[in-house]
């Protein structure tokens, strides 16, 4: 590698990779959210278990640019119609913040706390390769990816993110139609560096 290229790759490494204040703030931030839609769901009647997941819970997220996914596992028997007619409005019903209703494969609802991008997306709690929807891996793959990806590889895929949103393709929903975070943790685990993936794609 060049001592040019590598040294563009450092300048970026400083503006991507969180600083301790900004983590301690999305530290308190997601553990309140998570804990306000566990609340609602059970005063609801749901037998939903909350979590976080997504770039934040793995460790690839951007600085200054995070966003937080919490997830809302149901039993497999739970008509995916709920999802829409009873959960989604639920939570809808109890935040205090202009939401939207978002689709992908799934829906799942978007608004902003403290100028941070939130997503509840309901899944379901399957075992491996029984899923029933796109979000049902998630839970896995972020368990599998804090196991596997080191430090330097979680510096990669931030580098990789920060790559394809300036090419307005880091985002699988349905207006990107881009690469998920899944899928660039994925490339880096297999091929270790941004580099190395950008040139195995050329």
């Amino acid at each position: 590698m060049s001592t040019q290229i590598q040294a563009v790759l450092d300048h970026i490494a400083k503006r991507v990779v969180p600083r301790q204040a900004e983590r301690e703030r999305m530290s308190r931030l997601a553990e309140r959210l998570r804990g306000q839609v566990q609340d609602m769901l059970d005063m609801a009647g749901f037998a939903g278990k909350v979590s976080i997941q997504g770039s934040y819970a793995r460790d690839t997220w951007l600085s200054g640019e995070a966003d937080l996914d919490i997830f809302a596992s149901f039993p497999p028997t739970m008509d995916r119609r709920e999802w829409t007619e009873k959960v989604l409005p639920a939570v809808r019903n109890g935040i205090e913040a202009k939401t939207i209703d978002r689709y992908a494969e799934h829906p799942y609802l978007e608004f902003h706390i403290e100028g941070i991008r939130i997503n509840v997306v309901p899944c379901y709690a399957v075992e491996k390769g029984q899923w029933k929807s796109a979000t049902d891996r998630t839970p896995y793959h972020t368990e599998y990816m804090r196991e596997h990806l080191t430090l330097e590889m979680r510096l990669e895929a931030r580098l990789l993110k920060k790559f394809l949103k300036g090419m307005r393709s880091y985002g699988a929903e349905i207006r990107v139609g881009g690469f998920s975070g899944m899928l660039v943790e994925t490339l880096i685990l297999h091929y270790q560096s941004f580099l190395e993936t950008l040139a195995q794609a050329s």
